[in-house]
């Protein structure tokens, strides 16, 4: 069902399928083993080892209309929800914090930025970048609290075959993407912080405050309990304190 183009370096996987994107059919996937401008949220660079993690794409091409533009955080659902059980399968229980990082603990091993492109109140494609350490185990110091996979289970993995691995993950959950309740259940399930009382900062203000997660909103906004009021957060509002 998918398709997978390993390049042994590329500006950026998202640029790559850009790029290549009318001579692509959905679940086409560019993997680069080193990427010179790799993409993060918030205009981030992706700081990888070449060679040693996996950087890779995935292009989600959809009809007129299969999934709605309200309802596109579905994408970032899925992907998550993905990526957290290829790590359960490795043994590593890792969470989801919002709104499409994956942590173990404390620490980052994964990163997505999602591009999606829109006609009228309809998505047309998605394209799901993705970085995940996977052997990497000295990191630049830009990189604040990083981990990989290797770190944590002290094994060594072959990137061509986990990315197939990760893939069935991703098919099966995009698999289920139709159903609203129950992908937003399991990303609750997986949410970072979910419950706990954390400091966190607000971005209009740079103030700090308290808050608990109670979880996201229908369109994939964050819900925070701050003195027994709830508040609503969008992407850019935000920033936690870790």
């Amino acid at each position: 069902m998918y398709n997978i183009i390993w390049l042994e370096q590329t500006d950026s996987s998202n640029s790559e399928i850009l790029r290549q994107l009318d001579n692509l059919n959905s679940f086409s996937v560019i993997a680069a083993k080193e990427q010179s401008k790799g993409r993060g949220q918030r205009g981030n660079k992706w700081l990888s080892a070449s060679g040693e993690n996996l950087t890779f794409s995935i292009l989600i091409k959809f009809d007129k209309t299969d999934l709605k533009a309200e309802n596109q955080f579905d994408i970032s659902i899925i992907s998550t929800i993905a990526m957290t059980r290829y790590l359960a399968s490795k043994g590593i229980a890792a969470k989801i914090k919002w709104p499409n990082d994956i942590y173990v603990e404390d620490k980052k091993i994964c990163g997505m930025l999602i591009e999606n492109s829109l006609k009228q109140e309809y998505l047309v494609h998605s394209i799901i970048g993705i970085g995940l350490n996977l052997n990497q185990t000295d990191f630049n110091k830009e990189l604040p609290n990083p981990c990989s996979l290797k770190q944590l289970t002290h094994n060594h993995y072959n990137i061509m075959s986990e990315l197939e691995l990760f893939m069935d993950y991703f098919i099966s959950a995009y698999n289920t993407m139709t159903n609203r309740d129950y992908i937003r259940k399991i990303y609750h399930e997986y949410l970072y912080r979910k419950g706990e009382k954390k400091t966190y900062i607000r971005n209009s203000d740079k103030s700090n405050f308290y808050g608990i997660i109670e979880g996201i909103d229908d369109i994939g906004r964050l819900i925070v309990n701050i003195n027994n009021n709830r508040e609503i957060f969008g992407f850019k509002d935000i920033s936690y304190v870790i």
